[in-house]
């Protein structure tokens, strides 16, 4: 090794400032503007945290933690044309404190011009670690008188909606019909101890969406109403019921409202439609840990997120270890959970192929390859290593990956040749 002596007066050069709470400041409102999401990336610390408190000494207070938490809100706000205008910012060491006036496309659509209030957020080491919002009274007025010239719908109209979302393939409108707390039912016959039980507006979606993906049709009959409670008969079409030779399923509903949005909805499926379907799935061999494996590799490919949520097993586990024999580990418990990972992985373009693969009962080891946008970005072709998928009662119930060696020195490589974050 050579050591060179600093002389002549020569110092080593310093790391740039980081910067102010004011640049952060600025650059949180453009990035809003652009609707520039992985621009938060830079400007949030990881433990970044957001409060929003609504009125002067308001006891009720939302918290979000986390940078990605906060990410997905930003993500509805852009969804939403938010626009931020600061006023009267005072900037003092770390902290900066001030007025703000937001206006959106959803405070618009129910007649809110703008909300208003005030902020203080506090910085360190180039990063925004919090915000805290009050909203003022005047906002809160608007808001109230808008909200209150909304009457809820009841459970026959969200029952309409319901079936003109579905029948139109407007998954979108689910926002506005089920509860965040909205848990579905499906009882496979009138006295049956087998339940399915999907919990959570989210999840429900995912649902959904396969429905719509198959061009589902539903039509209802015999209803009746009864306050927040709604009962009668179903019929059911789709075209992955009629590949299986399958022409429709009936049978019986009761769902629930509360606050014009669906709570509940429980099904249970007739006797004749039982018999249809045991038959049909009789004659299906369910798929082997390969051919979900090539489902799986197939879907990613065509960012076909709906598909990728029917191959997957409720309680699907993802592990990634970094080369072998590490002692580290990543591990994303849950379809749910994955399917966020996959949104953002589709969205760098990823492309996962497999190789070598053996296949032992329900489970298959093999080889894989990865590229993606954020990769190439970096100087990196590819990253590759090997995997273990095991199957469970037709579905991907785990994948295990181990990145191989050749691959984190690429990647090593390729990190430490970027240059530093810039002001």
């Amino acid at each position: 090794m050579i050591t060179v002596a600093a002389c002549g007066g020569d110092s080593a050069p310093t790391a740039p400032p980081a910067p102010s709470t004011e640049q952060v400041a600025l650059a949180y409102q453009e990035a809003l503007v652009e609707k520039d999401l992985a621009k938060f990336s830079d400007i949030l610390a990881d433990d970044f945290v957001f409060t929003q408190v609504p009125g002067p000494g308001g006891t009720e207070q939302l918290t979000v933690t986390g940078k990605s938490a906060f990410m997905v809100r930003l993500a509805g706000q852009m969804e939403n044309n938010t626009v931020l205008t600061p006023s009267e910012t005072v900037y003092e060491g770390d902290k900066a404190t001030g007025k703000f006036s937001i206006t959106a496309d959803n405070f618009k659509a129910i007649g809110v011009d703008s909300l208003s209030g005030t902020f203080e957020s506090i910085g360190r080491e180039g990063k925004l670690v919090s915000l805290a919002t009050v909203i003022d009274g005047l906002s809160l007025q608007k808001m109230g008188a808008a909200m209150a010239a909304l009457a809820p719908p009841g459970i026959a109209q969200l029952g309409d909606a319901y079936l003109a979302a579905l029948n139109s393939g407007d998954l979108a409108a689910f926002n506005d019909i089920f509860a965040l707390e909205y848990v579905r039912t499906l009882v496979p016959g009138a006295g049956g101890t087998d339940k399915q039980t999907i919990t959570g507006r989210s999840t429900n979606l995912l649902r959904i969406a396969g429905l719509i993906e198959n061009n589902s049709i539903l039509t209802l009959s015999d209803r009746t109403v009864q306050g927040d409670t709604s009962t009668g008969k179903y019929s059911l079409t789709a075209d992955n019921l009629d590949a299986i030779g399958v022409d429709s399923l009936s049978g019986t509903y009761t769902s629930t409202s509360r606050n014009g949005k669906i709570v509940t909805l429980d099904t249970v499926t007739d006797g004749p439609s039982l018999q249809k379907l045991g038959a049909a799935m009789a004659a299906l061999a369910p798929p082997n840990s390969d051919q979900l494996g090539q489902a799986y590799f197939e879907a990613l490919a065509a960012k076909d997120l709906a598909k990728v949520a029917d191959i997957l097993a409720e309680d699907f586990v993802f592990t990634q270890v970094p080369g072998p024999g590490g002692t580290e580990q990543l591990t994303v418990n849950g379809r749910s959970a994955f399917m966020v990972r996959l949104a953002g992985q589709m969205e760098n373009n990823t492309l996962i192929t497999d190789s070598d693969a053996v296949v032992d009962g329900d489970k298959a080891n093999g080889k894989y390859s990865i590229t993606a946008d954020n990769f190439r970005a970096i100087g990196i072709d590819n990253l590759s290593g090997s995997y273990e998928a095991i199957s469970s009662d037709g579905k991907l119930a785990r994948l295990d990956t181990v990145i191989d060696g050749p691959s984190l020195q690429k990647l090593g490589a390729a990190l430490a040749a970027l240059p530093p974050p810039s002001n």
